[in-house]
């Protein structure tokens, strides 16, 4: 057989995706979707299925995908040219190889992408922030914007926000990071924030929003506004001159007073913790880099730690930090940081 002649290497410029497994997967099931199999290529694949646990695995992610009717639209190209020369069935090769191969997954890799577009693109690809996004910032960086009604926003590393401003009212959606605004005031246009959990209604105040996976935050550096969550929208909070709150995916939680001057020191250019376990101040580094920090010594997860380390340097501050809590920082390509 052809396909056990070619070397590793061979095999290897065959697969256009990095995982062989993922690779074959996608094989196996455009050959099953394209026409009934003999039984010789059902043993094969039965033999192939029990060959990996991976494999299985693999495939009936595929199955679940194909079933969508969006995928099975998008992908209905694949089966016509992928046996308009006539199918497979009986053919000594299990797998298709080289050219054979090229063109048809890259067909399933096509309808694949315009499946988990209708699907996903919108909340989960970070494409997608910048896609919607009016304005953003890269890591390490600071932005402030006048909006056209007079408001002043500054935008946190690694943020982006959206705007909808109309006659009647100003919206603006935070899809990532965080934002610090001081609203002019209008009462015949409330301003309203919208980020992944809840939504901030005020006047004209000065305030910040952070948005993460598990919590919103919300920050009144003065004035008074009115925070919900998405979960409850008939709950709102009244928040005062120094107040902050966090937002849950079920709930709204107490009202507490804020560091001022520690949780906004970013607008400052720093960023700034007192007594707080290692893993928490490495989570709050990595809002201001694009490198994934890991820590390898996880019984200094909890150390208590301090600093006041500048943002648009994070690789000193992740030096100092490192020495000051007896770790060593390694950095590898990719962006990969670990410390040890």
């Amino acid at each position: 057989m052809e396909n056990k002649q070619q070397t590793d290497q061979e095999k290897q410029e065959d697969f256009l995706h990095e995982d062989p497994v993922i690779d074959e997967a996608l094989d196996w099931f455009l050959l099953i979707q394209g026409g009934d199999l003999d039984q010789a290529s059902q043993d094969r694949f039965q033999a192939w299925i029990a060959e990996n646990p991976r494999h299985e695995e693999e495939f009936v992610k595929l199955g679940g995908l194909w079933d969508s009717v969006d995928f099975e639209e998008a992908a209905g190209q694949v089966k016509t040219d992928r046996f308009a020369d006539g199918a497979p069935a009986g053919s000594e090769q299990p797998l298709m190889t080289g050219e054979q191969a090229t063109q048809p997954r890259k067909w399933l890799y096509t309808a694949a992408a315009v499946c988990l577009l209708i699907f996903g693109f919108y909340q989960f690809s970070p494409f997608a922030v910048q896609w919607q996004a009016d304005y953003r910032t890269a890591y390490g960086d600071l932005q402030t914007i006048t909006l056209s009604d007079g408001t002043v926003m500054t935008l946190n590393s690694g943020s982006a926000v959206a705007l909808d401003f109309s006659e009647k009212t100003r919206t603006i959606r935070l899809l990532k990071g965080e934002a610090f605004f001081d609203v002019t005031r209008n009462a015949a246009r409330p301003f309203r924030v919208s980020s992944g959990l809840g939504e901030v209604t005020v006047l004209g105040t000065a305030f910040a929003v952070r948005t993460g996976d598990v919590l919103d935050r919300v920050i009144l550096e003065h004035g008074r506004l009115a925070v919900r969550s998405h979960a409850k929208p008939n709950e709102n909070a009244l928040l005062t001159s120094g107040d902050m709150i966090t937002v849950s995916e079920t709930s709204l939680s107490a009202k507490k007073a804020a560091d001022l001057k520690q949780l906004l020191a970013w607008r400052r250019g720093r960023v700034i913790f007192s007594s707080i376990p290692l893993s928490q101040a490495l989570a709050e580094f990595e809002r201001y880099t694009d490198k994934s920090i890991f820590l390898l010594s996880p019984d200094k997860a909890d150390l208590a730690v301090s600093g006041n380390y500048r943002i648009d340097d994070m690789n000193a501050a992740l030096t100092i930090l490192a020495e000051a809590t007896g770790l060593t920082a390694t950095t590898l390509p990719g962006g990969l940081v670990f410390l040890r």
